[in-house]
């Protein structure tokens, strides 16, 4: 499962490795290009319009009275289509472009069915279809028609878990005051279990397990970089991978590449029950590291304090997270 790098020459013949655009900066490229769009058409759709009004033009000075307030009508419908269109075009990238509600890889968060489709929309490979008095969009991949509604509804689906950061957030502060208010006479023993429930039923259970799994909940690390850094530190024979599942690309060493520890800790969280298990043991974990840290200087010095870090994590099959 190595990643191949594409080659070109340098000077003397040496090779240099030239990186690739992955599918989430090719995403994000195209919804820049689309917010930095400044007027309604480019130059190809002006010229199309262009020439379609010219063609109406001409029929209308042709036709009956009747087939001329047909024509009116049609070019009525076609500018409020080019003003949902270009409206709906630069909501989706603005929408995608925010960081703070939508992530850093808004291609992956999407998933690749809806970020084609979405793609085909913004560059106006589609245009609008009115279906019974509903303006949307057709996915030529399934013939199934979302509405702009519809749209809006998958986009905010897809943000960021605002309400699991603020529950998140609330165990972490009631954990650190807890903490602070221990004496060195009483038990400074973080009650793992209590916290894990805590975590399992009030966060993980009512949470978007993408966000929850891919965004920076407290911290600037997130569950996904910290298992696969975890992965990273193991080799293929810890991850129960044998040499016929894998072309391993330095044999010697048996370490797991950066792109098979992608592609592992994504087979992994696959499994939405194991991935809830994992989750709710990563954000105890923390709780539980800012318990430790925030126990006075004296308690801890009177009590043998067992601190683990989210970081510290390494992920063998088998054991929990």
């Amino acid at each position: 499962m190595a990643e191949y790098v594409p080659q070109t020459q340098r000077q003397g013949g040496e090779a240099e490795p030239q990186s690739i655009p992955n599918n989430n900066e090719k995403f994000m490229k195209m919804l820049q290009n689309e917010a930095s769009r400044i007027h309604v058409q480019d130059e190809f759709e002006k010229n199309e319009l262009s020439f379609n009004l010219e063609d109406q033009k001409r029929k209308y000075l042709e036709v009956d009275k009747r087939a001329q307030n047909k024509i009116i009508q049609d070019l009525g419908e076609q500018a409020s289509n080019i003003v949902f269109h270009d409206s709906q075009r630069r909501n989706m990238a603005d929408a995608m472009l925010d960081v703070s509600s939508f992530g850093e890889n808004p291609y992956d968060r999407l998933g690749k069915e809806n970020a084609n489709f979405f793609s085909k929309i913004i560059r106006s490979d589609i245009q609008p279809t009115n279906r019974n008095g509903v303006l949307g969009y057709i996915n030529p991949e399934d013939d199934n028609f979302m509405s702009s509604e519809e749209i809006n509804s998958v986009l905010s689906s897809k943000q960021v878990d605002t309400s699991s950061q603020e529950a998140i957030k609330a165990l972490l502060d009631d954990t650190v005051k807890q903490a602070g208010e221990i004496q060195s006479s009483e038990d400074a023993t973080f009650n793992y279990q209590k916290e894990f429930s805590n975590v399992k039923n009030k966060v993980i259970e009512t949470g978007n397990l993408y966000s929850l799994a891919n965004d920076k909940i407290f911290g600037s690390r997130t569950f996904k970089q910290d298992l696969e850094s975890a992965i990273q530190k193991g080799t293929y024979a810890d991850m129960g991978i044998s040499n016929d599942q894998v072309k391993d690309p330095t044999p010697k060493d048996g370490k797991i590449t950066e792109a098979d520890a992608r592609n592992i800790s994504e087979e992994l969280m696959k499994d939405e029950n194991m991935l809830k298990d994992y989750l709710a043991e990563y954000y105890t974990k923390a709780l539980e590291q800012n318990f430790n840290n925030n126990l006075s200087p004296k308690v801890r010095r009177n009590q043998k304090v067992n601190q683990t870090t989210p970081q510290a994590i390494a992920y063998k099959p088998g054991m929990e997270l």
